[in-house]
């Protein structure tokens, strides 16, 4: 699921009273390719390892590029930064008639979730076999596959790290590197099943009462009852998620600094024509750190608009319902599109 998923919780937000998202299509490790290959010498001078579906190594020379080509290698994948000589390799393989990415895990930085997923399309791309990814000395590509068969697999980490050391990983900090990875994608999928949770469980019971008693009963819903529904998906998930917005009705709702920024940022870029998009970021050091992340929910305008629309639009019966419980609101006015605010969510790490 792309991050900026949109939810249509628009009455519900911020008002009183499973499946994992945008964490890689999960699949049983039972029919993951663990199977290895190597080291192979294509050349006296070049020594690559497989490791499921892609050849692993270090940059390649005019020689390694043509041996690459004759055992079937159509696309090479370079994950240096552009401070270690990336430009002076890619001219080889584009000479070669070989298609080239460059996709940098930079030295001394941890992998990223969009980083591991950019080079997993490329390979899931390409027929087997085809795919050669390097690095300076095919570390960090043998350690690219241990954090993708962790993120896109649900392979245990130590298992994916097994693999990985058959296909010629040996550096411990470059390990270290793919379980710190570990920890962080687990975070991720904990904050996606939270957020997930809570939309799914929100929304049907918004739309039952809706259904049965029309928008002033939905209105009912998230004055008595999602506040508790949210206290409950947190201990269900052992995460603390809420939601929170600019423009508030349950003063309770209100966001911190985090969140207030992250909201203000989002409904500038909105305004600008660019949309929103969800975040997820690492926040605090040693035992203190914790993954923030926020989603979207844009205004869909439709029936919300009843609760939540311009003034003109509110009927007579909801205005009096929102005057009587929530004397200060401030959630009205919005139009289709708008940013309403965002389901917050922090998962400590462990």
């Amino acid at each position: 699921m792309n991050p900026t998923v949109i939810i249509t919780l628009a009455l519900c937000l911020a008002g009183g009273g499973t499946a994992l998202a945008d964490s890689g299509a999960a699949k049983d490790a039972r029919t993951v390719d663990l199977s290895t290959e190597g080291p192979a010498d294509w050349t006296e001078d070049y020594r690559v390892y497989r490791g499921g579906p892609a050849w692993f190594g270090g940059p390649p020379d005019a020689a390694a590029l043509a041996a690459a080509k004759e055992r079937g290698v159509t696309t090479v994948i370079d994950l240096r930064g552009p401070e270690e000589g990336t430009a002076a390799t890619a001219a080889l393989v584009e000479a070669a008639g070989l298609a080239h990415h460059a996709v940098p895990f930079p030295r001394g930085v941890p992998f990223t979730h969009a980083a591991v997923r950019h080079v997993a399309e490329l390979v899931a791309a390409a027929p087997p076999g085809s795919v050669l990814v390097h690095c300076a000395s095919g570390q960090r590509a043998a350690a690219w596959w241990a954090a993708d068969l962790v993120a896109d697999h649900d392979v245990a980490v130590e298992t994916a790290l097994t693999a990985a050391r058959a296909a010629g990983l040996v550096k411990e900090d470059t390990a270290a590197a793919v379980r710190r990875f570990a920890v962080e994608e687990r975070a991720r999928r904990l904050a996606d099943d939270a957020a997930n949770r809570l939309a799914a469980t929100l929304m049907g019971r918004l739309q039952a009462a809706i259904d049965e008693g029309g928008v002033v009963a939905g209105a009912r819903v998230c004055a008595d009852v999602a506040q508790e529904i949210t206290a409950e998906v947190g201990r269900e998930t052992g995460v603390s998620v809420r939601r929170t917005a600019l423009r508030l009705r349950n003063p309770a709702n209100a966001p911190d600094d985090f969140e207030r920024t992250w909201l203000e940022v989002q409904q500038a870029s909105i305004a600008a024509g660019q949309g929103a998009e969800a975040v997820y970021t690492i926040v605090g050091s040693g035992n203190g750190e914790v993954l923030r992340h926020l989603r979207p929910i844009l205004f869909p305008g439709a029936v919300c608009t009843q609760c939540h629309g311009p003034e003109s639009e509110i009927p007579v019966e909801m205005k009096d319902f929102l005057a009587d419980n929530y004397p200060e609101d401030q959630a009205t006015g919005f139009r289709a599109g708008d940013l309403r605010g965002a389901i917050s969510v922090q998962v400590p790490l462990q």
